[in-house]
């Protein structure tokens, strides 16, 4: 059992080091941005940023899409959110939808245009510019199928550089003798060097 306990207590001792070293230079790995995602986005599908710029480096666990407001407390945080606006008569819902989003700290929301929601209110667009949440909208043609599942495949993607990353250094922190092996992952995800004893990280130019 001390066996164990000793084990857990030097385990989680080089998790925190790996991060305190990753944060003390600007490079802790985090959930990928929602403008990260949207980098191709507008080329892709025709998306673009209506309101709320500054938020565009909230990070996005995930997407979800959704169409009532009264569900939004269901929400984890940090979800980004598409809504059609099926099933309203207007956009009389929007700013209330929009505020309860903000409340339950989503990520962002995204409009898709049509015969639903044509024009997002100017009392939305100047909420989401006043609390930094980015409002962002796509054209009806766009299918949110692709979209969503592109996002999502983005956001698998990058769990499995963090988890791939994170465990290349707690092993190089746990054995640094045998530190090799894992220089060349790290070289791969776009980091040089790994000084174990001085706990200098360089990215790679």
């Amino acid at each position: 059992m001390t066996i164990v306990i000793g084990f857990l207590f030097v385990y989680t001792k080089a998790r925190w080091i790996v991060c305190a070293c990753l944060q003390e230079k600007g490079m802790v790995i985090m959930a990928v941005t929602l403008a990260r995602l949207c980098e191709n986005a507008n080329k892709l599908y025709g998306m673009h940023v209506l309101a709320g710029n500054l938020g565009m480096r909230n990070s996005v666990p995930w997407v979800h899409t959704l169409e009532d407001e009264e569900v939004c407390t269901f929400l984890h945080g940090g979800e980004l959110v598409f809504t059609t606006g099926i099933g309203h008569r207007d956009t009389s819902w929007l700013l209330s939808f929009t505020q309860n989003l903000y409340a339950a700290e989503a990520s962002g929301l995204v409009v898709n245009y049509g015969p639903y929601i044509e024009k997002v209110p100017a009392e939305v667009i100047n909420y989401c510019n006043e609390v930094n949440f980015p409002l962002l909208v796509v054209p009806w043609k766009t299918r949110l199928v692709d979209i969503t599942r592109d996002f999502c495949n983005q956001i698998i993607q990058n769990e499995k550089i963090e988890d791939t990353v994170g465990e290349a250094f707690q092993k190089m922190i746990l054995n640094p003798s045998e530190s090799e092996p894992y220089i060349s992952i790290l070289e791969r995800h776009n980091y040089k060097s790994w000084n174990f004893m001085t706990g200098k990280i360089k990215p790679a130019i």
